[in-house]
């Protein structure tokens, strides 16, 4: 899957990835100015993208996350290569945290597990917050 040049703005999720769920892909690859602004799943799951058991690699670069709430902008789990370059993962001043009928409320920007070689390179985090009740 090859994504260029492309807005994901105010989408909604009532379960994982808020602009885009991919499971059992071979490759993702997010280029050239792609933004996701506060897109939102409501599980918690991947605010902008959750991503699950890919055969290659994700590739993100030079893209902008963006959200005025905390926020899990990408969760990845079983995925053999991550490569994050140029990007940026920005949370508003102003952030609220959303809970609405959860049990427990978890905040961390990216979330991954099962990831055999990540590289972040030239990426900006800004004002990320952790919270689990």
């Amino acid at each position: 899957m090859k994504i260029f040049n492309s807005k994901f703005n105010d989408n909604l999720s009532l379960k994982g990835g808020g602009a885009i769920y991919a499971e059992s892909f071979l490759s993702l690859q997010i280029f050239s100015g792609s933004e996701f602004i506060s897109n939102v799943a409501l599980n918690e799951s991947g605010d902008a993208i959750h991503l699950k058991s890919s055969l290659g690699p994700v590739e993100i670069f030079d893209s902008r996350f963006y959200s005025d709430r905390y926020s899990n902008f990408i969760v990845a789990t079983d995925i053999p290569e991550v490569y994050i370059n140029g990007s940026s993962f920005i949370i508003s001043q102003k952030a609220r945290m959303i809970k609405e009928n959860f049990k427990k409320v978890s905040y961390s920007g990216l979330m991954m597990s099962e990831i055999s070689r990540i590289s972040i390179i030239g990426t900006l985090f800004k004002n990320l917050k952790s919270f689990t009740d």
